[in-house]
C-alpha cells in the first residue's frame, strides 16, 4: 500500500466528473483468488461489495494513485524472470476497468505511486532494485525512466511524494531517495538498522516520524523509530527502538488525528495500539489490541476516518476470512463491527479512497494522507 502517500494538501473540488470513485471505496487484493474486490464504505463503516475484478495470477501488492484514478497491481508466480504488472482505471461507481498489462522483472513484491504519474516497482532478489516508471494514461503507456539498487532484499516501499524509502531486510538498511517530477531517483542515504531489520515501514500523518517493523529480528518484538529530515534522510529517535507486546511487528496504520499508531503482527496475528509522542516520536503501548486469530492470518491494515480495516486471509480455525471492519474508539482501542467476505481467497492487501466531497467543498489533507495504504506484503 497505505504507507502514507505524499503531501497532497487541501483539494477544492468543483465537479464530480472524475474517473475516481465518487463515494468512499476500499479495494482488497485476493492473492489466491487472483482478483481485486471493490467495497463501498458506508457511513457506519460497514462494507458493501461493488464487485470482483480479475487480476493476473497471484496478486501480491496493490497501490492506489494519490488522485484515486489508477490502481496498480503486482503479481507473483513461479516465474523467476518476469511477472505481470497491471494498471486498472477506477470508475466513478468504484468498479475497475483494465487499462494496461505489462511485464516487470521478478519479483515485484511492492508497487507504489509517488505521484499520479510516477509508479515505483521493486525487483526483489539478490540483488534488489527499484524501477521508476512514468504512466501516460492518454497513450496508455508505462515507460521506465530510472532503476536504482536497493540492496539484498527490498520488499517494501514508502513515499511522501518527494522522497522514496526502500527497506533491505537482509542487508539491515533503509535507503532514502529523492524523487524528481520526471520520476528520476537520487540516493540520499543508506541508513543502517543493525542489529535489527525492517520488514515494513510506516510514516506518521505529519511526515515527521518513520517506523520500521522489526519482524522476527532481535527478540521478535522490535519497532524501529526515526525522525525524518527535510531531505528525506533519517535520524534514529531516542530511544532508537520500542517494545511491542505483540510478536513479529509487520505493518502500520495511523489514526487520522495523529494520536495513535496501529501495528500489525505476524506471529500472533494481533493489532496493537500505541500512543505517539508528538515531540519525540516515542511509541507507548496502550495495552489495547485486537486478535485476528491464527499465526500469519493478519494481512494489510488501513485507517479510513474512525475505522480500521484489516485483512483476515484464512478460514483456518474460526471458519471466516475477508476484511474486518474495526471501530477506533477514543482511547485507541478497537471494536469489531463485522467481517465482510472479499469474494476471493487469501485477502492480504488493501487500498482506500475517501471519496469526492460535494461540489465547492474542500477535501481535508487528513482524509488523503496515508489512505492508499501500503503495506505489509508477506512478512510486513
Amino acid at each position: 500500500m497505505m504507507r502514507v502517500l505524499g503531501f497532497i494538501g487541501s483539494l477544492s473540488i468543483a465537479s464530480t466528473a472524475f474517473s475516481q470513485a465518487i463515494l468512499p471505496t476500499l479495494f482488497a487484493g485476493n492473492n489466491v483468488g487472483d482478483n481485486i474486490t471493490s467495497f463501498r464504505v458506508n457511513p457506519d463503516g460497514s462494507l458493501t461489495t461493488i464487485g470482483s475484478f480479475a487480476a493476473g495470477d497471484g496478486p501480491q501488492t496493490i497501490s492506489l494513485s494519490p488522485d484515486g484514478k489508477w490502481l496498480a497491481v503486482g503479481h507473483g508466480t513461479a516465474s523467476v524472470t518476469t511477472e505481470e504488472l497491471r494498471i486498472f482505471q477506477v470508475n466513478a461507481d468504484g468498479t475497475l476497468t483494465p487499462r494496461l498489462t505489462t511485464l516487470v522483472p521478478d519479483s515485484p513484491l511492492d508497487v507504489l505511486w509517488t505521484s499520479n504519474s510516477n509508479l515505483c516497482v521493486t525487483k526483489t532478489g539478490s540483488p534488489s532494485n527499484v524501477q521508476s516508471f512514468i504512466w501516460d494514461p492518454g497513450a496508455n503507456t508505462l515507460t521506465s525512466v530510472d532503476t536504482e539498487p536497493t540492496g539484498s532484499f527490498n520488499s517494501f516501499l514508502l513515499s511522501d511524494g518527494s522522497h522514496l524509502w526502500a527497506n533491505d531486510s537482509t542487508g539491515s538498511t533503509i535507503r532514502a531517495f529523492s524523487v524528481a517530477p520526471n520520476g528520476l531517483l537520487a540516493l540520499v542515504e543508506a541508513q543502517p538498522t543493525n542489529p535489527y531489520f525492517a520488514v515494513a515501514l510506516g510514516l506518521t500523518r505529519d511526515n515527521r516520524f518513520m517506523y520500521g517493523a522489526g519482524g522476527i529480528s532481535g527478540d521478535g518484538n522490535r519497532i524501529l523509530g526515526y525522525r525524518v529530515n527535510p531531505d528525506g534522510s533519517l535520524d534514529p529517535t531516542s530511544p532508537t527502538d520500542f517494545t511491542s507486546p505483540g510478536e513479529s511487528p509487520k505493518n502500520f496504520a495511523f489514526s487520522e488525528n495523529g494520536l495513535y499508531a496501529f501495528v500489525g503482527h505476524g506471529t500472533d496475528a494481533t493489532i496493537q495500539t500505541f500512543t505517539i509522542n508528538s515531540v519525540t516520536g516515542e511509541l507507548t503501548a496502550t495495552g489495547a489490541s485486537y486478535d485476528v486469530g491464527l499465526q500469519g492470518t493478519l494481512g494489510e491494515i488501513v485507517v479510513m476516518g474512525n475505522m480500521l480495516y484489516a485483512c483476515d486471509n484464512s478460514t483456518a480455525i474460526d471458519g471466516r476470512a475477508g476484511v474486518i471492519a474495526l471501530r477506533i474508539n477514543g482511547d485507541g482501542s478497537l471494536t469489531e463491527l463485522n467481517l465482510f467476505p472479499s469474494g476471493g481467497a487469501r485477502t492480504d492487501y488493501l487500498a482506500a479512497w475517501p471519496g469526492i466531497p460535494e461540489p465547492g467543498t474542500a477535501l481535508p489533507l487528513a482524509a488523503l494522507l496515508g489512505i492508499a495504504a501500503r503495506r505489509l506484503r508477506g512478512a510486513r
